[in-house]
C-alpha cells in the first residue's frame, strides 16, 4: 500500500490481489490544496494497474478542481485502455458537483467499492 499525506488528508493505493486493479482510496476534503496529491496517486495507479477505483466514500467536500483531476485520470485510463471507476457513496456535494457540472455521465459510477470491483475482469477467467 502507497500512502500520501496532504494537509492530513490521506489517499491510498491498495492494490487487489484477486484482480488487475487498484483502488484510491480519498477522505476528507478534496480541493486546489491536496488536488496533486490525488493526481500523483492516480497517475500512479494507472501504470501498475488494468482498472483503477477510485473510492470516493470517505469524501467530506470536493470542488471543482478535483473534477479536473477525475476527467485527467479517465484520459489516461482511455489511452492506456484501462477501465476507470468512481464508487460512493458519494455524499450530496460530490453529488451535486457531478450534476451541476453535467459530468454525471462521462465516468463510470458504482453504489461501492465492492460493485465497481466485480465489474473489473479477474486475472485467471
Amino acid at each position: 500500500m502507497l500512502e500520501a499525506d496532504a494537509d492530513g488528508e490521506q489517499v491510498r493505493l491498495e492494490p487487489q490481489s484477486d484482480s488487475r486493479a487498484v483502488v484510491v482510496l480519498a477522505s476528507g476534503d478534496l480541493d486546489y490544496e491536496t488536488a496533486s496529491v490525488l493526481d500523483a496517486a492516480l497517475a500512479r495507479a494507472a501504470e501498475v494497474a488494468d482498472a483503477v477505483v477510485v473510492d470516493l466514500s470517505a469524501v467530506d467536500f470536493a470542488d471543482s478542481t478535483i473534477l479536473h483531476i477525475l476527467t485527467r485520470a479517465r484520459t489516461r485510463a482511455e489511452a492506456g485502455s484501462r477501465m476507470l471507476f468512481l464508487a460512493g457513496p458519494l455524499n450530496d456535494t460530490l453529488e451535486r458537483l457531478f450534476e451541476v457540472t453535467g459530468l454525471g455521465d462521462a465516468f463510470l459510477f458504482s453504489p461501492d467499492r465492492e460493485s465497481a470491483l466485480a465489474a473489473v475482469p479477474r486475472k485467471w477467467q
